[in-house]
């Protein structure tokens, strides 16, 4: 990859910086919001941040991302679901199985048949 380094003009060296920094910047953001995400439930608690494996910059690169800007970073709200849409999708999900148990059992019936 360093040989593939060495032989950009020092225009494509720069926008190989500038999306080295784009990736670095966005990588943060997602860290930040499954961090955010991490601290809502126990469950999720035990999550590690994602993190990317990205390969070194050659020197001369690594010197133009010192000067990387910052970005905000932008948390949302976590949506919620209440206790009765809760029960209603549980409910849902019950007759989704108990439909298809019986199918099962009818099918099985006319297998022996």
């Amino acid at each position: 990859m360093n040989g593939a380094f060495a032989s950009l003009s020092s225009e494509q060296l720069r926008r190989a910086v500038a999306i080295k920094e784009k990736i670095e910047a966005l990588e943060k953001e997602l860290n930040a919001i499954l961090e955010g995400a991490a601290t809502g439930s126990s469950v999720t608690a035990r999550r590690r941040p994602v993190r990317f494996g990205a390969k070194p910059l050659p020197e001369a690169a690594e010197s133009l991302t010192a000067s990387a800007p910052q970005l905000p970073v932008v948390r949302r709200k976590r949506r919620m679901i209440s206790a009765e849409g809760r029960r209603r999708i549980i409910e849902a999900q019950r007759r989704r199985w108990a439909a298809w148990r019986a199918a099962r059992k009818a099918e099985q019936k006319a297998q022996q048949k």
